[in-house]
């Protein structure tokens, strides 16, 4: 008897399994031979297909409608279900082909449009999208839900203030559409002021391990320019010494939309106290990016700020000046990419030279979980090396750092206020010319020689929104790479001053 309850058990796992494989075959050969003949088979076709569908059988199913519509190619509701069927099953082009003929032998079937709409919104394709959508709204019965499409796409391509409107149309035409109040919602919350708090600590291999509290603002001059002032102390401290260094700035963006032109200029002060010995530098960057078809995004910047890296430079006023470009991409359908290059110069005439570029692929895309992974490539070099007897004085400079990783992401939402994320990189693959000193016939010489270093990175967090105002987050990271190790953990409690909900009745 002792044994004969867990093959009891496994003896009804097996066979519920085999309960559900006959129930999905039951399933599937009551709707074909359900169907009718005569002037009712055309319904009875299109509900024997999402029979299918309910039981998982999507392939069937559009063989389904394919072969009738084969025989009967009006059905305008078997080419709608086949061409809903194909982009379920990721057949993207299949979908398009269906819904174009479909079309054009029937032009005013709004149903059809509609549906059609929402899938190139999906795909990727905003322009034919809004052709579509613009007769809709001015039909009363599909106004609501076209106009609902038009924001979702002008929010999907930043012009929040063109959304808004939209959305406010939609509900005026019907006050019950859910996701258009949804959506108005989201706005309200993305553009409403906010403050900040985050407290932090980082720790690496260098003598000093910093301390900081971030408190920043911001709000919206308008819904296409948001301002950001920031104010951060950072205190440095190991056995011997301690300094304090003060950053200060704000900045101001905008998107331009019918430019496609995102600009952002910004501009602080540095302040710094060590041993009694005080300084004032000032900091400041602009950046220009223009988003391009296809969700991908053009950028370029420049900046000039200070250089922390080393106890040398927190004792004196080393400034960098970095020139950056970047290229970056953002897939409707999840994917991922992203490639840089920067130059970033010192005092000295030195410069660090800079490229990496990374992709990630959707592995998993599902309302509470997500899981991307790919690849990463990245290289530093320096023009002239910095490696003295103590080290890098006064700052870092790579040699020929070349790192191919193998990058992860996930993220999930076990409850609806609650978001977990976490990812890293893993070279698979590091090298670097590594600088040594070495004294031959009395004079100390700096020589580099190739080998292989391990680098890699790790990073969690966890984001908690208690009310509709109010935001925590903690994260951590660690990470090893070429020059030293290190550990940052942080803490961020954001509150935002929720406007009052607006009567769609309120003018703009």
């Amino acid at each position: 008897m002792g044994g004969f309850r867990p093959n009891l058990q496994r003896m009804l796992r097996i066979d519920a399994r085999r309960l559900s494989g006959l129930v999905r075959r039951a399933v599937v050969v009551g709707a074909l031979v359900w169907l009718p003949s005569g002037a009712a088979a055309q319904n009875s076709v299109v509900a024997a297909a999402q029979a299918l569908q309910a039981a998982g059988e999507l392939a069937q199913a559009a063989r389904l409608l394919e072969a009738h519509l084969a025989e009967h190619p009006d059905d305008s509701e078997a080419g709608r279900a086949l061409a809903q069927t194909l982009y379920w099953l990721h057949d993207v082009s299949g979908a398009r082909r269906i819904y174009d003929a479909s079309l054009v032998r029937h032009p005013n079937d709004t149903r059809l449009q509609m549906e059609y709409a929402r899938m190139l919104a999906e795909t990727g394709e905003p322009a034919r999208a809004r052709a579509l959508l613009t007769p809709l709204r001015d039909i009363p019965g599909t106004r609501a839900d076209a106009l609902t499409l038009l924001g979702t796409l002008a929010y999907w391509q930043g012009d929040l203030t063109a959304a808004e409107a939209l959305f406010s149309d939609a509900l005026r035409a019907s006050p019950e559409q859910p996701d258009a109040r949804r959506m108005v919602q989201e706005i309200y919350t993305a553009t409403a002021p906010w403050v900040r708090v985050s407290p932090a600590l980082w720790h690496d291999d260098q003598p000093y391990t910093r301390g900081a509290v971030l408190v920043e603002a911001g709000w919206f001059a308008t819904p296409l320019a948001p301002v950001r002032v920031r104010m951060q102390p950072v205190h440095f401290t190991n056995d011997a010494a301690s300094t304090t260094i003060w950053n200060g700035d704000a900045e101001i963006g905008h998107f331009a939309p019918r430019l496609r032109l995102e600009t952002m200029i910004a501009g602080g002060i540095v302040y710094r106290d060590l041993s009694g010995r005080r300084s004032t530098d000032w900091k400041g960057g602009a950046s220009a990016g223009v988003r391009l078809p296809g969700q991908a995004t053009l950028r370029a910047r420049i900046d000039r700020a200070p250089y922390l890296a080393t106890p040398v430079s927190l004792a004196s006023n080393i400034t960098t000046r970095t020139i950056a470009g970047e290229l970056q991409w953002n897939h409707p359908r999840g994917w991922l990419a992203q490639a840089a290059w920067q130059r970033q110069r010192f005092p000295d005439d030195n410069a660090i030279r800079t490229v990496y570029g990374w992709v990630l692929a959707p592995v998993v895309r599902q309302p509470r979980v997500e899981l991307h992974a790919g690849y990463a490539f990245a290289a530093d070099d320096a023009e002239e090396s910095r490696f003295g007897s103590a080290g890098y004085e006064p700052y870092y400079t790579p040699s020929q750092v070349v790192k191919h990783s193998l990058i992860g992401s996930v993220t999930a939402r076990p409850a609806s206020r609650v978001t977990l994320r976490t990812g890293g990189a893993y070279a698979v693959r590091a090298t670097e010319d590594a600088p040594s000193l070495v004294t031959v016939g009395g004079r100390t010489q700096r020589v580099f020689a190739a080998r292989e270093l391990q680098a890699w990175d790790a990073r969690s967090s966890v984001e908690l929104t208690t009310t509709n105002a109010v935001t925590i987050g903690v994260s951590g990271q660690f990470g090893r790479g070429a020059f030293y190790e290190w550990a940052a953990g942080e803490l961020s409690v954001t509150y935002r001053f929720m406007p009052r909900p607006r009567s769609q009745s309120e003018p703009r």
